[in-house]
């Protein structure tokens, strides 16, 4: 018993690191997934939001719209006027921290559109985070499983070491106690590798 808690004092930090640097790297992902996707946006809206074309604006969110992992999208001129909206919410929330990502379904990204430094619109969108969920908590029950597979098999192992080290111990106990009793004496059988 003691070994097993030994080893989960052991294996429970090691867990918890793993976790930590998993949800670090998932952090990192969403950064990056982040920046490339609000740069592709502004790539493909700032020429038709300068040349004010609007249809051209409208096909790019419709595209965009059908991207795995965008959930709404909402543009406004310069002015602040709506020019197109796919399946915006109710209210926008664009004060968030990276740890959000782990709490929240859908972070919503604002991204003012500048060309020379003159504003020409904002973009609103949000990414969808049902990918980093699954991927956090495929992490934790693969880091659970693994972790209590380590102690089941070295409890397991320690157990049958213990076994073997100690097999011809219970024979010597028997003989023992058979001499204290002043019983008749029965030589111990020697094994191939009997060191007794």
């Amino acid at each position: 018993m003691t070994s097993v808690v030994l080893q989960i004092i052991i294996v429970a930090p090691l867990m918890w690191n793993t976790q930590r640097i998993a949800e670090q790297n998932l952090i990192e992902q969403f950064t990056l997934r982040r920046a490339d996707t609000a740069r592709l946006l502004e790539i493909a809206l700032l020429p038709a939001l300068l040349e004010h074309d609007y249809s051209s604006v409208r096909e790019t969110l419709a595209e965009t719209k059908k991207l795995q992992g965008i959930s709404y999208l909402r543009i406004d001129n310069e002015l602040g006027h709506t020019i197109d909206s796919i399946n915006p919410p109710a209210t926008l929330d664009v004060d968030y921290s990276d740890l959000d990502i782990f709490e929240k379904d859908v972070v919503d990204i604002h991204l003012p559109l500048e060309i020379a430094g003159k504003p020409v619109g904002n973009l609103y969108f949000g990414l969808d985070l049902q990918a980093t969920h699954t991927a956090r908590h495929t992490l934790w029950t693969q880091n659970l499983v693994l972790g209590i597979t380590g102690i089941f098999v070295t409890t397991l192992l320690f157990a049958l070491l213990s076994l073997v080290m100690t097999r011809r111990l219970a024979l010597l106990t028997k003989a023992a106690e058979d001499f204290g009793e002043r019983n008749e004496f029965h030589p111990l059988p020697a094994g191939p590798e009997d060191d007794l």
